[in-house]
């Protein structure tokens, strides 16, 4: 009994882990949407380092 307790225990942590990091992941992709959509009100000085070949690759694709 203390073994699949403890085993459920590991689960639910693992679950906890993966969704905080899913939740940060979320957010960060949030900032860095809200700044290259409004790169002039937010912040004018970075941003021509907001934008790599990478980015606007993927930008053109959709």
């Amino acid at each position: 009994m203390i073994p699949f307790i403890s085993c459920v225990m590991v689960i639910f942590f693992l679950m906890y882990l993966f969704f905080h990091l899913l939740h940060a992941l979320h957010t960060c992709f949030l900032i860095i949407f809200f700044i290259s959509q409004r790169p002039k009100l937010v912040i004018p000085r970075i941003t021509p380092f907001c934008y790599s070949p990478a980015e606007s690759a993927i930008e053109s694709d959709v």
